[in-house]
């Protein structure tokens, strides 16, 4: 019965939108694997654009996010790194990709 009610609530923590917890920042394919982590949540204080909010958040590691061209995406929809955050968003990092046919 305890496992149940655990995993209801766990349920519901993970259909709970993204500015109930903070800011979501969500890392894919080789980022996520570079970085040791799929998402972070964090909780900003000010607006403060992409690029900033990066190299604050990931420290040494944001040189090989800079260095790179990577997609940034804000709730769904691609932008440039100079657009600004908001505590209630979902911020997607998208590294190179390459592929064809």
């Amino acid at each position: 019965m305890l496992i149940n009610i655990v995993v209801h609530i766990y349920f519901l923590m993970l259909l709970q939108p993204a500015n109930m917890w903070g800011m979501k920042v969500l890392y894919f394919a080789s980022l996520n694997d570079r970085l040791g982590r799929k998402e972070d949540v964090v909780t900003l204080d000010t607006k403060t654009s992409i690029k900033v909010f990066l190299k604050s958040h990931l420290g040494e590691d944001f040189s090989s996010i800079a260095s790179g061209r990577y997609l940034y995406a804000i709730n769904e929809e691609i932008v440039p790194d100079e657009t600004e955050l908001s505590d209630d968003d979902t911020l997607a990092i998208f590294p190179p990709f390459s592929g064809g046919v």
